[in-house]
């Protein structure tokens, strides 16, 4: 937790930060980071979806965003057990999406997840970015859940 802490107060800091976060967010670095973790399908990384997120790091306060998603400071939980918690027991209907190349770690607590009963899985290509690369078959998948549940 402490080596978390300390990257979310350098990046914070006036001008290291500024630098570091710069350095992170050059567009060759962007279409890596996509390739590896975000898209399952390195072809859908096109320049002109490197540039218009490239837009969205310069954006004021972009970096205190990015580091506080990164190092896990956004999420109100805190523990493993807290996370089982929400699943057990289950006030509604829980569907969960997985992406075929999401990678191993969070895929791992995705699919520790879908053995909870009331929990349903629609499993689709893609990867933490899936809903943005496959926005038609994550609609497809998530509407009928939507529907039975809402009506």
């Amino acid at each position: 937790m402490w080596l978390v802490t300390l990257l979310r107060k350098t990046v914070e800091l006036p001008i290291l930060g500024q630098i570091l976060y710069f350095l992170n967010t050059l567009p060759w670095f962007l279409r890596w980071m996509y390739g590896r973790h975000v898209y399952g399908d390195r072809s859908h990384i096109t320049r002109d979806l490197i540039t218009q997120k490239w837009r969205i790091t310069r954006k004021p306060g972009a970096r205190f965003a990015a580091a506080a998603f990164v190092t896990g400071t956004l999420d109100p939980i805190r523990s493993r057990k807290e996370f089982i918690d929400y699943f057990q027991p289950l006030p509604h209907p829980v569907l969960i999406v997985i992406g075929e190349q999401t990678p191993p770690k969070s895929r791992e607590e995705m699919e520790f997840i879908v053995h909870f009963s009331g929990v349903q899985v629609y499993r689709m290509p893609g990867s933490l970015g899936l809903h943005e690369e496959y926005a038609d078959e994550f609609i497809a998948g998530v509407l009928p859940f939507l529907r039975k549940f809402l009506s």
